[in-house]
């Protein structure tokens, strides 16, 4: 059916109300009832439809042809219509009138005058005016048009309507995951009705009256009140505004609640709990041998030992080679005391250099602990004291300074003091890694990861993507972010090349774009912001891909951002997949093929979970809640984390174990609700945690941060979506520093990723009446933004300060000072890139500016001085 007709005949039903007698005489009702409607009409005598059923009224005929006349709504500007429904045992009247012109009383007189005879001269007064239009059949009722769910009616309850209001009120926002829900409620003769989300009407008629055709409201709940005060109640929703299975699921837990007069939580009996765990559960992943990652990676070297497996940064590595290298590593660091368990330090750039060093420690049987090069050393020294780390591995070039009493070492001196060693057999269930995540309390958190779990997920993912030896993968990500983990042993324990991106490379997009051209790449892995800016660059390009398969995560998928890309690359050519997964779950929880409807649409569940994974949603006391509910993920299964290192409370309270089943999960802070067909969607955070370019940064490490800075006198943090991936705000009142110095003391604390994109000085924080920051209000007069780029470069060193000022929030005075000391980024570097390319340097890029990092060579290197 077109839309606007749709439409219409929705908002038409919703000014409808109908009303069914049975007993009706048809000799009465021929002879009087156009009479009777002629006398409210003033237009000539009305028709009365006469409709044979050739069932009993009971029959499943009759009923359905019952239900579709009562439904049905009226033609464009009819008021009222009669269809007298003869079936082979009894006969009654459907009377279906304008809502606003035809009151229920009138509905009820002529219904008298078709069963008994007899005219009420009374009826006209209730009809503010005349019937212009004969009654006329018109097109199926609504609820054939697939925008009606209906409920069954209740056993009688005996409620008042105030009552049944408040228990709407907080179920609905208990199954909508919102902090309150307005209800509107109505009488069935109002003319207009509030426009809510949820709304109530109560009926003093049995359920032969239909105060409305179609659901007012989203979710309308309609209760009929009888003459000794019970209340049955009916819940209706428009599916076109509110899913069918998340309107069901109100309406069978507000029977229940009522029923059983318990307001608090959901009622769910112990099969219904069983049937939505089971629902969220896949079978376990069909692993050969459970070992360790090494063991694993040995015997993929063993059958390709001339094969390629990493190559980046102008290194080869074959897997006989990488297997030898490793296997030096482990034998030097076993020899230099390393004992099982131990947490190495591994502070490296993407390189196959870096897959040696991890590789090696894991052999050794150590726990790797990946240390960012481009992070603050606070940071860094921070991580390296909360892991108790001895040792740390480093590039030949790298200058890494350790806490006290570590060794920092370069590869190359590692390699060097290698002896031949038997390595230990590694149990599967010791911690491979340990990844450090942002934390509430402004120092970040180290996830403990064990071999058990890798393997777990690439037996989970192997069939289901198709990972074979004849595929090039990226290492795109930092080592110490967890999607590194997956594109590092997802290609090498699956024999795949794998191709090391380097640090500039991946910032810049267009020469990541022909990196994926020249090294042939076929499995990428990115997070939505980071695909949103390499689309561009690769789409101009006469010169296809071989990418077969995208893999999206880290941050909530927004579709639209493939329009442009599936024009080009098909999704029978190159499959994209949506996954949502956890530093503590091991990457990945979950998977859902994109399709062209969820590009259409903008929306995308997460899916399924992936083999040996399980997802539950769950209320604030951990309760199971039923389907199609707003709650908070839990993830159980193949992939949990053993801990978090030396924080058992912290351990304790994110890893709870299920009293009823006795199975242990992590409470991930993400809201969500499980359909029927156990998908996922991802709803968001629960807290003010968010995810930027894919990494989780927690808020309030970034204000603990902000007011450690003896500059600050107060702060607020707040993330804006921007559609892509968003980005971090932070207003500040400041005692006398400029931004850039704030910005400049920032990063000296935080990694990039988490210093704010924009820092605007206000002078106060503007209030709600509850004495609440209004962030509304904030960002609405928030400093302007910096001014557009100049054209005219015929003075180019002045144009150049311009966009130093402009990008950098620099102060006249500060100009002087080079990039980094203003607390330049590599956002920030972008944007000044982006810059040039309007002046009419397109080909500076990043790096450059890292490498000019002040005015004055900058504006050398422009001239190519």
């Amino acid at each position: 059916m077109p839309s606007n007709r749709l439409h219409r005949l929705v908002s038409t039903a919703k000014s409808c109300h109908s009303f069914v007698q049975r007993g009706s005489s048809a000799e009465l009702a021929i002879a009087q009832l156009p009479s009777a409607t002629e006398v409210l009409s003033g237009a000539g005598p009305a028709t009365v439809w006469v409709v044979d059923s050739e069932d009993t009224r009971d029959g499943p005929t009759a009923s359905r042809m019952r239900e579709v006349e009562r439904r049905r709504p009226l033609a464009h500007r009819a008021v009222l219509r009669c269809v007298l429904v003869r079936h082979t045992d009894d006969t009654e009247i459907v009377l279906v009138a304008d809502r606003s012109r035809v009151a229920y009383c009138c509905l009820v007189a002529l219904a008298s005058i078709a069963t008994e005879g007899g005219n009420s001269p009374g009826i006209a007064e209730h009809l503010s005016s005349a019937v212009h239009d004969k009654p006329v059949a018109v097109a199926s009722p609504l609820r054939a048009a697939g925008r009606v769910y209906e409920s069954a009616l209740s056993e009688p309850i005996a409620q008042d309507r105030d009552a049944l209001v408040a228990e709407v009120e907080s179920l609905c926002a208990a199954i909508l995951g919102r902090a309150e829900v307005r209800v509107a409620v109505e009488e069935p003769g109002d003319k207009e009705l509030a426009d809510e989300l949820v709304g109530v009407m109560i009926v003093d008629a049995s359920e032969d009256y239909l105060p409305v055709l179609a659901p007012p409201w989203p979710i309308s709940v309609i209760g009929y009140r009888a003459a000794d005060g019970t209340v049955r109640v009916r819940t209706w929703a428009d599916t076109g505004e509110i899913d069918a299975d998340v309107a069901d699921t109100v309406a069978t837990q507000l029977v229940r609640r009522l029923e059983r007069g318990d307001s608090i939580g959901f009622h769910l009996s112990p099969a219904e709990v069983a049937e939505i765990l089971r629902a969220g559960q896949s079978p376990p992943p069909v692993i050969d041998e459970v070992s360790s990652i090494g063991t694993a990676f040995a015997a993929v070297a063993r059958s390709r030992p001339d094969r390629v497996a990493v190559t980046g940064d102008g290194g080869v590595l074959t897997y006989g080679e990488l297997d030898r290298q490793s296997r030096a590593v482990a034998a030097s660091l076993i020899g230099g005391g390393v004992t099982a368990g131990e947490r190495v330090g591994v502070c490296m750039q993407r390189t196959p250099r870096a897959v040696v060093a991890l590789l090696g420690a894991l052999r050794a049987g150590a726990c790797y602990v990946p240390l960012d090069p481009s992070h603050p050393p606070a940071r860094r020294m921070y991580v390296a004291e909360d892991a108790g780390l001895r040792l740390i591995i480093v590039d030949q070039d790298d200058l890494v300074e350790g806490p006290a009493g570590a060794q920092v070492v370069s590869l190359g001196e590692v390699l060097a003091a290698a002896t031949p060693a038997r390595l230990p057999d590694v149990d599967p269930d010791a911690p491979a890694y340990v990844i450090y995540t942002s934390g509430t309390t402004g120092n970040p958190k180290g996830a403990e990861i064990p071999h058990r779990n890798v393997l777990a997920l690439i037996a989970a993912t192997r069939r289901q993507f198709a990972m074979s030896a004849a595929d090039v993968w990226t290492v795109f990500h930092s080592l110490a972010f967890d999607f590194s983990v997956w594109e590092i042993w997802g290609c090498l324990l699956t024999g795949g090349r794998l191709v090391t991106v380097p640090y500039w490379t991946a910032r810049t997009p267009a020469l990541f774009a022909q990196l994926l051209r020249d090294e042939r790449v076929t499995v990428l892995s990115q997070t939505p912001s980071a695909f949103a800016n390499l689309v561009p660059a690769v789409l101009p390009e006469k010169d296809g891909l071989d990418l077969r398969l995208v893999i999206f995560g880290g941050e909530a998928l927004r579709p639209s951002v493939l329009i442009d890309w599936v024009r080009r690359f098909p999704l029978a050519d190159c499959r994209v997949v949506n996954m949502y997964g956890i530093t503590e779950t091991t990457v990945h929880v979950t998977w859902h093929d994109v399709t062209a409807v969820d590009i259409a649409n903008n929306k995308c569940p997460v899916g399924r979970p992936l083999p040996g994974w399980s997802v539950s949603v769950r209320s604030v006391d951990g309760r199971v809640v039923p389907f199609d509910t707003i709650g908070e993920i839990y993830v159980g299964g193949a992939g949990l984390a053993l801990g978090y290192h030396e924080r058992p409370e912290l351990t304790a309270q994110r890893f709870p174990v299920d009293s009823g089943t006795g199975e242990r999960y992590y409470r991930s802070g993400d809201r969500g609700r499980l359909r029927r067909d156990g998908t996922l969607e991802h709803l968001g955070r629960m807290d003010d945690q968010v995810k930027v370019r894919g990494y989780r940064v927690e808020q309030a490490e970034i204000h603990a941060a902000l007011l450690a800075d003896p500059a600050v006198r107060d702060a607020v943090v707040s993330f804006h979506d921007n559609g892509v991936g968003g980005a971090i705000h932070a207003y500040l009142v400041s005692r006398s520093a400029s931004v850039s110095e704030i910005r400049r003391r920032l990063r000296a604390r935080l990694p990039e990723y988490m210093i704010p994109e924009e820092l605007h000085l206000v002078p106060e924080f503007p209030l709600t009446p509850n004495g609440k920051v209004e962030l509304a209000a904030l960002a609405r007069n928030a400093p302007p933004a910096p001014a557009s780029v100049p054209e005219d470069v015929a003075d180019l060193p002045g144009a150049v300060r311009r966009i130093w000022a402009d990008v950098l929030e620099a102060q006249e005075s500060d100009l002087d000072l080079d990039f980094f000391d203003l607390g330049g980024s590599s956002l920030h570097a972008l944007k000044i890139s982006l810059a040039f390319g309007v002046l009419g340097y397109p080909d500076v890029g990043p790096r450059d500016v890292y490498l000019n990092p002040s005015i004055a060579d900058l504006v050398a290197y422009l001239r190519r001085e």
